[in-house]
């Protein structure tokens, strides 16, 4: 253990996928041409397969046992224990004592001792509440917990042994429970959800404070708290913690992290971005420390299904990279961050460096961080590939200073692997300077009587001949520019210049929207959906949120004519709500020849539109140009589109048509002021397939500026208060939106 902390250093400087520096030890650095030999020695991440079990298995628990792993396993109602050393083979141990315990309707806990003692917690459908059995000698006895000692209504999640042989018990509401191997009640720990057992100690992640924990074992009164480095924080979700007799160990999408009993620094063993554990489809849900400083972490993808990956120090590898590949992205790319992932596991010769360019809590603005990349960019120098969302990509091909994509993205093009055109929006006679990685379609639906409205012009039409009906709930006029904003905006902007002839057109169409209010004057009272109490946390914001999720139900009960999407159509899931929406109003299921009869691409002001993302280019000064265009078709391959990551549909074929919504479960979407309630229902496959030729049909990336949607919200509304012409409107538009754009 001691070899391997001494090298840490050597082994966080690998393979690294975001760029960021930890209290007293720098992870960025890099050798200096003069070193030599290179230094030795990295964790390594293996992949174990699972042992030899049905589909219906699940993983109780994991723990080191000699210089491998234990799993206990619940295989189809049956319990059984398993070992390895390297993740290929596996021994079954005899389980013979403890496939004969009452397994209750299902189990969800279970730990043992070194001397082979078990404890096992199950459902007991009789008491409706968990039972713990401990074996003793050759059979098993129920011990008499009583689940409310505490003064609390316990309903525990996880039954952890600590290392002085008692029982945790973790509730999921931020409080661990102690009881004896007896079954008497102990102790609580609040404000510590699923805390990890230490000598004496126990231990847990706060998320509100972004501190751990400790509490003394005996007293429950705190013992101290360890802020947690934000290089431990980065990328998001929850940090597990882990006992490894020496402290603690901290696993997080950042990566493979270690904490000295008594200590506070944090060290990193391994880079997130160099492993799974950065990838954005893969969720760390156990843990465990072997021998050698081994750890051993069972995932959960998006389909539930587990996996495990083991870390090890192996001495013999080098700890520096031969090249290096940079990649820079304005905000946070999931797909990006996955693709990352695949291809450092690829190339491990290869330092991968994902540069998250800007935060919110940071004292730069946007601005600054912009002026700086265009600074780089045209001083030669940059990352070697960049996600154009948000930034100024029209400059940055006028400007030369991105390469042409078209031999490395052209042939998937025509091979018909990507959808040409999505993949091929950005090409133009001179080449094929960007490419979108994903894409979403903002989308309407409506019933079937008006799948004629293929523009905003027959909307506007129809709203003014029936003054009597209403086509949406929200008429608001910034709540309608920000809704058909994106769908037109190409209309009215065309390479850097504002037509402000269609600019009036689409400002006095949503004016006519704005006097549709005819209709059943229906309640807006959002409180219903709480009971009619409003919870303390709502905001302005917020309620807006909750009345625009009433759509759905006002559209289904025939309130209004139709509703948009919420924030896009961005996975099949989607499909849902507007499916059971129609269904209500319809009387019966919609057939699949009348689903792109009634979801519509929102209706704009010429061709069809969708939502670019992930949009990427290469540095055409870029040091790694070849590595650069390696990664791009990682990212567009069908590995990485056909992981769902909620940023988008693929523009992979396969991996598109390979997303329509399976699962097979449903859920109550809302309830109404009025009780009416809105199931998603789980649409049939052939009916989401016709989606897929909708998808096809978008021809025009809709690349709305949420700058020049403010200026346009500012100049436009005076105009719908009668205190402008849509002339006045679009001209002030106009001249604020050019200098902007000739930044």
């Amino acid at each position: 253990m001691k070899k391997f902390l001494a090298v840490v250093l050597a082994a966080v400087l690998f393979g690294g996928c975001a760029v960021r520096e930890q209290q007293g030890v720098s992870l960025t650095e890099t050798p200096s041409d003069t070193q030599s030999p290179v230094p030795l020695g990295r964790y390594v991440e293996t992949a174990w397969s699972l042992p030899p079990v049905s589909e219906e298995s699940y993983i109780l628990q994991i723990k080191p046992e000699g210089t491998g792993y234990d799993l206990g396993m619940s295989d189809g109602g049956v319990f059984r224990r398993f070992h390895s050393e390297n993740g290929k083979d596996w021994e079954e141990k005899d389980a013979t004592l403890l496939q004969a315990a009452d397994s209750g309707e299902w189990a969800n806990g279970l730990d043992w001792t070194e001397q082979g003692q078990y404890f096992l917690m199950a459902f007991d459908e009789g008491t409706q509440q968990m039972r713990i059995q401990r074996s003793n000698g050759d059979g098993w006895e129920t011990l008499p917990i009583d689940w409310s000692a505490s003064g609390d209504t316990l309903f525990p999640q996880k039954l952890t042994l600590g290392p002085d042989g008692t029982l945790f018990f973790a509730d999921g509401m931020e409080t661990t429970y102690r009881y004896s191997a007896q079954g008497e009640y102990l102790g609580r720990y609040p404000g510590l959800s699923f805390g990890t057992p230490l000598p004496g100690q126990i231990a847990a992640y706060e998320g509100s404070s972004r501190e751990i924990i400790f509490c003394d074992l005996e007293t429950g009164e705190e013992a101290g708290r360890t802020p947690v480095d934000a290089a431990v924080l980065s990328g998001g979700g929850y940090p597990l913690l882990g006992a490894d007799g020496e402290g603690l160990f901290i696993v997080s999408t950042a990566g493979l992290f270690r904490l000295a009993a008594g200590g506070s620094l944090f060290e990193q063993l391994m880079d997130g971005g160099a492993c799974s554990l950065g990838k954005p489809s893969m969720t760390a849900m156990d843990c465990a420390a072997g021998e050698n400083g081994s750890f051993l972490v069972r995932f959960t993808d998006s389909g539930n299904a587990s996996y495990l990956c083991h870390y090890a120090y192996n001495p013999d590898i080098p700890a520096y990279a031969d090249r290096e590949l940079t990649i820079a992205s304005l905000a946070e790319q999931p797909t990006l961050r996955q693709a990352a992932a695949e291809f450092q596991s690829a190339h491990p010769e290869v330092l991968v460096t994902l540069r998250i360019l800007w935060d919110e809590e940071s004292a730069m603005t946007k601005s600054d961080v912009l002026r700086a990349l265009h600074t780089e960019l045209l001083a030669g120098s940059g990352p070697d590939l960049l996600a154009l969302d948000g930034l100024p990509f029209s400059s940055y091909e006028q400007k030369g200073v991105l390469a042409d994509l078209s031999e490395t993205v052209l042939p998937l093009m025509e091979s018909g692997k990507l959808l040409s055109n999505i993949a091929g929006a950005f090409a133009g006679e001179k080449g094929m300077y960007a490419v979108p990685a994903r894409f979403t379609v903002p989308m309407l639906c409506v019933p079937l009587e008006h799948e004629g409205w293929q523009s905003l012009s027959d909307i506007a039409r129809w709203a003014q001949e029936h003054p009597e009906s209403r086509v949406l709930y929200n008429l608001e006029p910034r709540a309608l520019i920000r809704l058909f904003y994106p769908s037109c905006y190409c209309a009215f902007t065309k390479e850097g210049e504002i037509d402000t002839q269609q600019l009036c057109e689409f400002l006095t169409f949503l004016k006519t929207l704005t006097e549709n209010t005819g209709g059943e004057n229906f309640p807006d009272d959002v409180a219903g959906l709480f009971g009619g109490t409003m919870p303390a946390y709502m905001d302005d914001e917020l309620y807006e949120e909750m009345q625009e999720g009433l759509a759905p139900i006002r559209m289904a009960y025939g309130r209004t004519e139709s509703f948009p999407i919420q924030f896009q159509f961005s996975r099949f899931s989607d499909f849902r709500v507007p499916y059971s929406a129609l269904s209500v109003r319809l009387g019966r299921a919609p057939t699949p020849e009348e689903t792109p009869k009634y979801l519509l691409p929102l209706p704009g002001m010429g061709e069809r539109v969708f939502t670019p993302r992930c949009i990427l280019g290469i540095n055409a000064a870029g040091k790694e140009q070849e590595l650069a265009a390696e990664f791009l078709r990682t990212v567009l391959s069908e590995d990485v589109q056909s992981v769902s990551l909620q940023d988008g549909l693929a523009v992979d074929a396969a991996a598109l048509a390979a997303s329509v919504d399976t699962a097979g479960n449903w859920s109550s979407s809302m309830r109404d002021p009025e009780g009416n309630e809105l199931y998603e229902e789980l649409a049939p496959t052939e009916a989401q397939l016709p989606l897929l030729t909708v998808f096809s049909s978008l021809t025009a990336p809709a690349l709305a500026d949420e700058t020049l949607l403010g200026f346009l919200i500012e100049e436009a509304l005076p105009f719908f208060e009668g205190e402008c012409s849509a002339e006045e409107a679009a001209g002030a538009y106009a001249g604020r939106a050019l200098a902007y754009l000739s930044e």
